[in-house]
């Protein structure tokens, strides 16, 4: 009986064991936003599936921000119309960031879908390039965040686009305002314009 027993103990160890394994092996989800410091990150939702692409579909690590070409603009720029995205109190934002934020809350953050397009070392490589070479804790950065991860891996527009657009589908499924400051996504086709000014100006707080 106590043979028995033994076993018994035995597979249950073991199985607890595996099942440690599994718990920390859950990757976070697809729908985090991470905002311009490493350590607040916003979750809205558990998706489980991702645009079909890894980085080694767009860049690998070793050549990151070695091949970026600024593309010719063949599509017309969109124009914002102040009021059409509902805003939120400045302060809120600020307590994250460190100073007065002047821009919409999507330009200083960094959709988990676009974050997820590039593998996990990649992922590493651009925290420790972002955090530490462009923007460290409570200093404005240069550009919009999106536009130097786009840049650092050189993202093809397409690929940008379907992510957007998975993830815009996604949060209206959830029952998310994406023409809310909190939801809102980033515009493809001002991101790559990759001009500051025009970027910029359609992300100011108004």
């Amino acid at each position: 009986m106590k043979r028995l027993y033994s076993i018994f103990l035995i597979i249950a160890v073991v199985t607890s064991f595996a099942a440690c394994d599994v718990l920390t092996n859950i990757k976070p989800s697809p729908e985090t936003t991470t905002l311009i410091t490493p350590t607040s990150i916003e979750t809205t939702s558990s998706v489980t599936s991702t645009v079909e692409t890894t980085s080694k579909s767009i860049t690998t690590s070793s050549s990151a921000n070695t091949s970026f070409t600024k593309p010719e603009i063949t599509w017309e720029i969109p124009e914002y119309k102040v009021g059409s995205v509902k805003l939120r109190d400045a302060k809120h934002y600020e307590i994250d960031t460190g100073f007065p934020v002047i821009y919409r809350y999507v330009w200083y953050s960094l959709p988990s879908a676009i974050y997820e397009l590039v593998d996990e070392d990649a992922n590493i490589e651009w925290d420790e390039y972002y955090y530490f070479s462009i923007k460290p804790a409570g200093v404005e950065p240069p550009e919009m965040m999106v536009v130097t991860f786009v840049k650092y891996f050189n993202i093809p527009k397409d690929i940008f686009e379907k992510a957007i657009e998975k993830s815009k589908t996604h949060r209206i499924s959830l029952g998310r305002d994406v023409m809310h400051e909190d939801w809102e996504l980033p515009n493809a086709d001002i991101v790559y314009t990759f001009d500051n000014e025009i970027i910029n100006n359609y992300y100011r707080r108004e």
